[in-house]
């Protein structure tokens, strides 16, 4: 019997198409994105939605952007989930999944992934692990050594001759960010060793035992923020969808016992 492998395939999508929250929920993949209001008012209305340690945890960042980015993709992942799995927001719960990140109880049959950077939270749902990952494009990203550090040597190749290394560096990290995060397999440490090039790629020898094929779409949720999906290969296109801080505070509204 042959041993099995994992293939990651990867590709860029055109220009998304993002459509306003409001349709039916649809059966396959979505991403959500958010965009970070610059107050506290919506996190207020909702504190009655966060766990005691989610509170200490956001309590411990020094910076209060990153607490509310915290705090906004908690909040995103309880409305969305009540939303998609009947339930009220109050009584979902969200379940550390592999590497620490938040996912919702299996026995649900949904599973979700969260990022944020910037003025983005970006959340995906499917009834399959899946993984994403989106980034604010650093004008002081240290390039030689994040690009040396962190990329497999066909993709270094590949930046070097790009007329926008820093933007293909970018491609590259999202994808092996979302990859690992949708299954739980290694670490940034490692990111040399997976290769995220267009197209069909072998996952490294520590990976082959996963036995599954994935699919990570590159896409940008605004100009400065690109990022990546990975979901498994037999999944829908996904829909890409907006949700605006309003309407996440009337969810919350109404939420609330």
């Amino acid at each position: 019997m042959s041993a099995p492998v994992c293939i990651i395939t990867c590709q860029t999508l055109p220009v998304v198409d993002w459509q306003p929250a409001g349709g039916p929920i649809q059966a396959g993949p979505a991403v959500w994105r958010l965009a970070v209001p610059a107050s506290d008012e919506l996190l207020a209305e909702a504190q009655g939605l966060f766990t005691a340690g989610e509170r200490d945890r956001a309590d411990r960042f020094r910076q209060a952007a990153d607490r509310r980015r915290f705090l906004l993709g908690r909040l995103l992942a309880r409305s969305l989930a009540g939303a998609y799995t009947g339930q009220p927001a109050v009584t979902v719960e969200l379940v550390t999944g592999p590497q620490g990140k938040p996912d919702l109880n299996p026995a649900l049959g949904w599973h979700l992934n969260l990022s944020h950077a910037g003025n983005w939270v970006v959340l995906a749902l499917d009834r399959q692990p899946l993984g994403i990952d989106v980034e604010w494009c650093r004008p002081d990203l240290p390039l030689d050594l994040m690009v040396n550090s962190s990329l497999h040597p066909a993709e270094q190749a590949v930046v070097a001759r790009s007329s926008d290394p820093s933007g293909q560096f970018y491609t590259y990290w999202t994808r092996k960010e979302a990859f690992v995060k949708a299954t739980g397999q290694g670490l940034p440490d490692t990111f040399h060793e997976i290769s995220v090039l267009d197209g069909v790629n072998l996952a490294p020898a520590a990976l082959l035992t996963l036995g599954q094929n994935w699919l990570v779409r590159s896409f940008t949720v605004e100009p400065g923020y690109p990022a990546a999906l990975a979901t498994s290969t037999d999944t829908a296109t996904p829909a890409f969808l907006t949700i605006s801080p309003t309407d996440l505070m009337h969810s919350v509204s109404r939420a609330m016992p």
